[in-house]
Order: C-alpha cells, then structure tokens, then sequence
C-alpha cells in the first residue's frame, strides 16, 4: 500500500508563458502525467492546455465484512485538451475535449478472467476557484472545483454517459489558534446507456471518504458532507478532526441523504523545511480503522486538468 512520486516542473520551454509539468508515480496506482499549459497573459487572458496521460490501478471488491473478495484492474491511456480563461489565481475556467481507452481485466476471481476495452470520447465545460491562505494546511479561505462531462456520440465513443462532479471546502478562522471548515462533495453519473458503470467515482482514501480504503468502493453517485476543526498547535504543527456522512446509491438521490453512512477522523500534520507531513486516522461506524500517512504533497495536482 505504498506508493510514491515525483514531479518536475519547466517553466517557458519551447513557447513562452507556458508551464510543463510531468508526474510519475508508482505503487497503489502507477502514473504518468503531463500537462503542458500555454498562457496568453501574466495573470489573466486565455491559454490552452494539452494533457496526455497514462496510468494503472486495481479496484478492489469488499464483502459486509470488508473483507477482499476480487479485483479488478485497469490500464487506462488517454489525453484531454481544452481551452480556457485564467482571472488571476482565483478563477479558472475552461472548454474541453477529452478521450480514453481502457483495458479491465480480473486480478483475483473465482470466475473466468475477462478482458475488456473500452474506448469513450466527449467533451466537457469546467471552473476552478481558491483563495485559501495555505494549500496544505489551510486555516481560512474557499475551494470550489466543478465538472460537467458529455460522451454523447456513438460513433466516437462506446458508451453514452453525462457526469457531474463537484466538490467544495470552506474555511473560517476562528482565532489564530483554531479554524472551522465545512465540506461538500457530489458526483453522478445520467444517461448511461449500458449496464456496466463506465468511469465511476471512487470515494475512499485520504483526499475523499476517510472510512474506506484506497478505490474500496466505485459508485454512479455520491453526497459526502464533512465538518471539522482545525487547530494549529504551534507554528508548523497541525491537528485536524471532524466528522464526514456519506450518502452511496446506484440512483441520483440529491437532496435525499437517507442512508450516510459516518466516520470520525483524525490527523497531524507538520510542516517542515523540506516539506509537509501528515497521518490521519479514520474511525468509520461501521467497518474497521483506516490510517494514512503521506510524506511530502499528496494531493492531485492534475485534478483541474483531468476530464
């Protein structure tokens, strides 16, 4: 359950204004990014983005028990483009197209190994907002990203499918001691026209549900709500701890929240000159400890820039 990646980022090669950035990662999922971004302006104007990628992950499938039953990987190639509006670092807004091919095959089965390729294709509108004071450890500020996906015609794509996903994250600064944030994530999927899930959200590990490990649970829609605390015990040493509620069903249920399913959570982190540190502990209702330890910064880097 180890993985571990690097990241190189250039800066005005081969046009100017532009950034290139490219990530490999190996380990629970292997990974290559890069995001080659050319902006027409200092601070705000247009830019166009071009973002081919490759990667390979295993979904695993729990019993009530959570216990491992099979597993379901994936190699997935594919590339977005798109056009967009940058209004300085607080807005971002972008038009894309986006395509993909994936291979699924079974790890651990007791039926007959499948193979299966998909190949999808569409194109897509989304935004990005954050004025928050930190990027690791935030103690005040807003973070709002938004994306609406279409993969509507046959000839180009497999399937024909609408997803939408969005999450925010609000902080407020009670005193320099101790921060309130309040989060919102949801995601669906409408208009599938087959009965296999095509691109679902996965909604465990240490940036989504904290009860559920890493890819544990796939699902075509999903509400987690969250409230915690932040508190910043010294300079550079943090403790988070809160609670989220999540919603999982097989059919859009927006504003029906019926059936959450909850987990307490904890972590420390510590921000240190060669980069940040933290461990989160997750205490799910229903379902066994999960912890999470990341050295250095793990969150998606490419998360706006993916379909």
């Amino acid at each position: 359950k180890l993985s571990a990646g690097a990241v190189l980022s250039l800066n005005n090669l081969l046009l100017k204004n532009s950034t290139l950035k490219a990530e490999l990662k190996l380990g629970g999922k292997n990974e290559l990014n890069v995001d080659y971004v050319k902006n027409f302006g200092e601070f705000w104007g247009v830019y166009y983005r071009i973002f081919p990628y490759i990667n390979e992950k295993t979904t695993y499938i729990y019993d009530d028990e959570h216990h491992k039953t099979q597993s379901v990987s994936s190699l997935e190639t594919g590339f977005t483009s798109g056009i967009g509006f940058l209004s300085g670092k607080y807005l971002s807004t972008e038009a894309f197209i986006y395509g993909y091919q994936a291979r699924l095959y079974r790890d651990i089965s007791q039926t007959v190994p499948v193979n299966q390729f998909n190949t999808v294709s569409g194109f897509g509108l989304k935004a990005y907002h954050e004025s928050l004071d930190d990027y690791v450890f935030p103690k005040s500020g807003f973070r709002a990203l938004g994306k609406l996906n279409f993969a509507r015609k046959s000839k180009i794509s497999d399937y024909k499918y609408s997803k939408f996903y969005g999450k925010i994250d609000a902080y407020q600064s009670i005193s320099n001691l101790l921060s309130f944030k309040l989060g919102l994530e949801y995601g669906s999927i409408s208009d599938q026209n087959s009965a296999v899930l095509i691109d679902p959200f996965y909604v465990g590990g240490s940036d989504g549900y904290l009860g559920y490990e890493r890819y544990e649970v796939s699902a075509p829609y999903f509400h987690t709500l969250e409230a915690g605390l932040v508190l910043n015990l010294r300079k550079n040493l943090f403790l988070n701890l809160g609670m989220q509620g999540m919603d999982l069903n097989d059919v859009n249920s927006l504003g029906v929240l019926k059936d959450l399913e909850y987990s307490a959570y904890v972590g420390i982190g510590y921000r240190s000159i060669i980069g940040p540190a933290k461990l989160t502990l997750g205490f799910p209702f229903r379902g066994k400890l999960q912890s999470y330890l990341t050295i250095g910064y793990d969150a998606d880097i490419f998360k706006f820039s993916r379909r």
